[in-house]
């Protein structure tokens, strides 16, 4: 009751030599910080921001690679595109090179597309079919499997999505199985996969 009016918004603090002295603390979104010699009202920068109601905000494009602690940005994190890869096998019809070839997967994800290409011609008198299979021996669901015709040419090409019984971990291992009745022909695959 002794204080003399003030106004709102101020505080009072010690200054030099020990008289009190007010200074202006209402700033929308400033801090009480002191400045190892007197507390004094300051705009709160750097890689944060804070408003009137002490909600903080980062600033853009201030989370640095440094800033970032090892192993700490995930798949998960990562925009599809960043976890989208291709895996490319040559795979054939000939004889003595048909049957199951065998993929060892080094991180988990799925398959969402196979996309054939042609690289021999399919010889003699039948078709040749791939089979994609997962680590359990499931054969993955293709929209439309396939069944490549006899005397496809080189550069054909055949494009179709995966859709089921395609995911996979580290380790496991995926087949895929060439089968033609009577042998020619070479193709190569390019399977898409998402990073998990």
């Amino acid at each position: 009751s002794k204080l003399l009016a003030a106004t709102e918004g101020f505080m009072i603090r010690a200054g030099a030599s020990g008289i009190w002295e007010s200074f202006a603390a209402s700033v929308s979104g400033n801090l009480i910080v002191s400045n190892a010699t007197i507390p004094r009202s300051v705009a709160m920068s750097g890689a944060t921001t804070i408003d009137a109601n002490g909600v903080t905000t980062l600033t853009s494009n201030s989370v640095t690679t440094p800033k970032i602690a090892d192993a700490n940005v995930t798949v998960a994190k990562l925009e599809t595109s960043l976890k989208t890869d291709s895996m490319f096998v040559t795979v054939s019809f000939e004889s003595g090179e048909l049957g199951i070839y065998k993929l060892k997967m080094t991180f988990p994800g799925s398959f969402t597309n196979l996309y054939t290409e042609v690289v021999k011609a399919l010889a003699n008198t039948d078709e040749g079919t791939i089979v994609l299979k997962n680590n359990a021996g499931t054969t993955m669901t293709l929209t439309t499997p396939v069944a490549i015709p006899l005397s496809t040419v080189f550069g054909t090409a055949y494009d179709t999505a995966i859709t089921a019984n395609n995911t996979f971990v580290a380790g496991d291992i995926v087949t895929i199985t060439t089968a033609k009745t009577t042998a020619g022909g070479k193709a190569i695959l390019t399977l898409t996969v998402i990073r998990s």
